[in-house]
This record gives C-alpha cells, structure tokens and sequence, in this order.
C-alpha cells in the first residue's frame, strides 16, 4: 500500500507543479499533442470513462488535452523534443532529460 500511496502522492506533486507553472504556447500545446495522437500509448482503453478512451495516455493516465496546455508538463516515455518544451535549462540539468522518439512520426 505504501509504494501505491507514494506513486499518487508524486503524480499529484507533478500536477501541481504543472499547472502552477502557466499555460504554454498554443502552437507547443498544438506540437505536443500531435505527438500524442501518434504514440501506441495514446488512448486509455481500459479506462470506462470514454473521454479516457478516446484522449487519454496509457502511461502516465492524463487527460492529454489538458497535459499539453502546461509549461512544465513532461512526456513520461520523453517523445516531446526540448523545443516544445519550456524550462530547458531544468530538462538539460538532468530533471526530466532529452528523450528520444521516432523520427518518422
């Protein structure tokens, strides 16, 4: 239960930390969320809330039509590149670091 308990008390330190870091650029927001749309994790379909269904993410489980909105709003698998992203400084210092996506998408 402790390991369960720690896991959603992160998860909501994120969040936080997400939204009280404003709102992002409508064409980041936009890039994001194209990226989203392409991933094989793009669609909670487990989920009985069909808005999970169609827009959620299998591996973080955010509603992605909001996520995308925040500056420091992260991918968990790392497909969004440094530009989409806001606070570079923090991602180059190793706190949520480069990831790697697919180039064809």
């Amino acid at each position: 239960m402790s390991h369960w308990l720690d896991e959603k008390l992160q998860k909501i330190k994120e969040f936080g930390q997400a939204i009280t870091s404003g709102l992002t650029s409508d064409a980041n927001s936009e890039a994001r969320y194209a990226i989203c749309k392409e991933c094989e994790f793009y669609g909670i379909k487990t989920s009985g809330n069909i808005l999970m269904i169609e827009r959620g993410c299998n591996e973080c489980m955010c509603f992605l039509p909001v996520k995308v909105l925040f500056k420091d709003s992260t991918c968990p698998k790392n497909y969004w590149p440094t530009e989409i992203l806001e606070d570079v400084e923090r991602i180059n210092d190793g706190l949520f670091g480069e990831g790697e996506y697919p180039e064809d998408k």
